[in-house]
Formats: structure tokens, C-alpha cells, sequence
């Protein structure tokens, strides 16, 4: 994806974990994130209807990155 003379690299990982505190998974995404300078977007398989509705989510995420949400 490309605007304004911005390009994003994207790449979708999928993996399986088992989650017992959100909080410190989130506090682990976003210090992992800071460390590589990569955003993580973490989401819940059971809520996921297929790899069209995860790309169609990484364009939403990278829009509301563009208007600074």
C-alpha cells in the first residue's frame, strides 16, 4: 500500500498461542513492536472469516494510521 509517498510493507504471520493475561500479551506486542519499529496486530482466530477479511482489517489499521487514530 502506497499514499503519499509512504509505502508500507505488511506480511501476515499466522500462528496459534494461548493468551491467560491480555494485558501483559498487548504489553509484550507493543514492546516487541518499539523493539523492531513494526506494528503487531494481534487477532482472534475464531473471529476471523479467512485471509480476505484479514487483509481487508491490515488496510483499515493502515488507514487509521494515516489519519494519526
Amino acid at each position: 500500500m502506497s499514499e503519499e509517498g509512504q509505502v508500507w510493507n505488511c506480511k501476515i504471520i499466522a500462528g496459534k498461542v494461548c493468551v491467560s493475561n491480555v494485558g501483559d500479551f498487548i504489553s509484550l506486542l507493543k514492546s516487541t513492536g518499539h523493539k523492531y519499529g513494526v506494528t503487531i496486530q494481534a487477532m482472534d482466530a475464531e473471529l476471523i472469516a479467512g485471509e480476505e477479511h484479514i487483509k481487508s482489517a491490515v488496510v483499515k489499521a493502515l488507514r487509521a494510521v494515516e489519519r494519526g487514530n
